[in-house]
């Protein structure tokens, strides 16, 4: 049996690095299931509402990798985390003076460029911590989505009753908690990197390209993103389609509530099942089960059906992420290592994820205005999933 050498981590370390997760994840804990709606509320569109929330993952497709690499190059993560997240916070308060689709969409632009470095540089900090000490990634990202489970489900409620009129102070709040957790946060530092650049050698300057070259890592981001790219409808008005078909807030909350719930309990009883099989077999399992989950979602308004295609975002996302992190710490070199977690970040969680958004919102719109049902267009994203089927095999576990 292995005997596990790394060093024991302090109750604190894990308090500040669970909280972290769980106050990073209350934005969106509103912002997917219930901003849409007070998006609609302030006369905008289900084709306006996919282009606003497809800016958010088009400039997550921009902007992390080179927040990333820089964080790689001057052996710094904590730095441009909280200053991104104080900068975000400053942004997103424009919103209470905002009015119309372009002001929120430019608001929402500046918003995104400065929140979505946030999650890569998060995984990376957790994950140089778990090198080194006994801590536990699922565990702690499981925590982050409890705190999203539990956000969705009582402003569920809270919205029902009150509806959606103050989400906006809400948000804000979210914001500056996530931004004090962060400030709290004790980061290590790779002994394996160097703040003399002068000592780098050509691939550790220019990490980004060093990777772009890897044959296996472009297929990987390739795999991963038409996965992601299944869920752009769902992010983007699934929510307006549940409340237009007679679903209530509040169980649109439980909606949301349920497949974060199941995503965590994957992240708690299965992180090491996925950690040890290989990345094309978990892959494959969630592209035959995503297509299942956008099929039932596509033809189904009912709540019990809608309930249990939601627990399969387990897979859909849980374990398409797990695989993602563990395919990039145990294949790659630590001096690419953020900027790996930004490309994955970037492409698929970003660019991907905003090209289904968009698209998603324009057919749905484009379904609806020709009389026929808008759940139709969930047929699309299932069809990405069936996508992954004839690619997947090419990918190998380690070079």
């Amino acid at each position: 049996m292995k005997t596990d050498k790394r060093l024991p981590v302090p109750l604190t370390v894990s308090i500040q690095y669970g909280a972290a997760f769980a106050f990073m994840y209350i934005f969106p804990a509103l912002f997917m299931p219930f901003f849409p709606l007070w998006l609609a509320e302030n006369n905008i569109t289900a084709a306006e509402i996919g282009i606003i929330f497809a800016v958010g993952p088009i400039v997550r497709s921009i902007v992390p990798p080179f927040v990333t690499q820089w964080a790689d190059t001057h052996n710094s993560i904590k730095g441009p985390m909280v200053l991104c997240q104080a900068l975000a916070t400053a942004s997103f308060v424009f919103f209470f003076w905002g009015s119309g689709f372009w002001q929120f969409l430019l608001i929402s632009t500046i918003v995104s460029i400065f929140l979505t470095p946030q999650i890569p540089l998060m995984d990376t900090a957790c994950l140089m911590k778990t090198k080194n000490h006994r801590m536990s990634y699922p565990i702690m990202r499981a925590i982050g989505s409890m705190g999203f489970v539990f956000f969705s489900i009582v402003m569920g409620f809270y919205f029902k009753k009150n509806g959606v009129d103050d989400i906006l102070l809400w948000m804000t709040l979210g914001l500056v908690l996530s931004l004090v957790s962060m400030m709290s946060l004790q980061v290590d530092r790779s002994p394996t990197k160097t703040d003399n650049l002068q000592s780098l050698t050509d691939d550790q300057r220019n990490p980004l390209k060093y990777l772009l070259k890897d044959k296996q890592f472009v297929l990987f981001l390739w795999i991963v993103s038409l996965i992601q790219f299944s869920h752009g409808i769902v992010y983007s008005i699934g929510s307006v389609h549940w409340r237009n078909n007679g679903i209530t807030e509040d169980q649109i909350g439980i909606l949301w509530a349920v497949g974060v719930t199941a995503e965590i309990l994957l992240f708690l009883f299965c992180g090491k099942l996925v950690a040890h099989l290989r990345p094309r077999t978990i892959f494959s399992i969630v592209a035959i089960f995503g297509a299942l989950r956008w099929v039932i979602t596509g033809i189904s308004v009912d709540f019990e059906v809608l309930f249990f295609a939601q627990m399969i975002h387990s897979l859909t996302f849980g374990a398409t992420h797990l695989a993602a992190v563990y395919y990039i710490s145990s294949r790659l070199p630590v001096f690419c290592a953020a900027t790996a977690q930004g490309l994955y970040s970037g492409i698929c969680m970003g660019f991907a994820v905003g090209i289904g958004m968009l698209g998603g919102g324009y057919l749905y719109d484009l379904l609806t205005g020709q009389g026929i049902f808008g759940g139709y267009a969930y047929f699309a994203m299932a069809a990405s999933c069936a996508l992954v089927l004839p690619v997947v095999y090419k990918l190998q576990r380690r070079t």
